[in-house]
């Protein structure tokens, strides 16, 4: 069996965007939610300065294939506990170019 060339490129860590987070949400819980969808390396949490009861913040998993399944599941799906609306989950900026390698390979 050969490995197609775009699994090997999405070899990395990814990080995704999370935003409309309920205030008082823990880095654990994120992290919980996350982690259902592979090994995740990092979760960073802010207060939104605009709403105060609302937060922001990044999950970076292990892998960009990780990320990208994480993204199609729970973007605009995620209500996490307090929450009133779902959560907007995207790939980060500084993950653009891993996410069109990663989205190309969902489609193969």
């Amino acid at each position: 069996p050969t490995i197609a060339p775009a699994a090997v490129s999405l070899a990395g860590p990814t990080k995704l965007f999370v935003g409309s987070i309920p205030g008082g949400t823990s880095r654990e819980t994120l992290r919980e939610e996350f982690e259902k969808f592979g090994p995740v390396v990092d979760v960073f949490l802010k207060n939104d300065q605009a709403e105060a009861h609302r937060m922001w913040g990044f999950v970076t998993y292990q892998e960009a294939a990780s990320a990208a399944v994480a993204v199609s599941a729970l973007n605009e799906r995620l209500v996490l506990p307090g929450g009133t609306r779902p959560c907007a989950v995207s790939f980060a900026r500084s993950s653009q170019a891993q996410h069109s390698m990663a989205a190309a390979s969902l489609v193969q």
